[in-house]
């Protein structure tokens, strides 16, 4: 609510008191200093603290960096193609940052974002198609 008045450095000020109290890494502070970033314009801070609370939640409903990491291993690993949908919804987000400008909740995309998605995938799958349609890659 602080953030919504323009009030930051009262936010500021409980984050600080926030910090002392909790000496391990929280989701919840990530997410408050995140947000102080934010309404500051100072967008690479505040999408560095964003991934950090998604990172540190107990039970998160969105891809985590250790999640990303294994998928991006694996199919390295096996020469297995990639499509990258979240880089892509990423650099189509306001100030590169996921947010509600392409979800219809916090784990869900919506139409515009369900558009970049499927163009992500049609132009991924489509470089592994055939002349007659079929699908094929060179696995070695």
């Amino acid at each position: 609510r602080l953030l919504q008045d323009g009030k930051i450095n009262e936010s500021i000020v409980i984050y600080k008191q926030l910090k002392s109290e909790i000496k391990e890494p929280d989701s919840f502070l990530e997410y408050y200093l995140a947000n102080i970033y934010y309404s500051q314009k100072e967008f690479k801070k505040a999408k560095i603290h964003f991934q950090n609370a998604i990172d540190l939640d107990d039970k998160p409903y969105r891809i985590t960096t250790e999640i990303n990491s294994i998928i991006e291993k694996i199919a390295l690993e096996n020469n297995i193609p990639l499509i990258d949908v979240y880089s892509r919804i990423e650099n189509e987000s306001q100030n590169n940052i996921i947010d509600y400008d392409l979800f219809s909740d916090h784990v869900h995309l919506n139409d515009n974002g369900n558009q970049i998605a499927m163009d992500e995938l049609y132009l991924g799958i489509s470089q592994y198609l055939d002349s007659n349609g079929k699908l094929f890659w060179n696995k070695k």
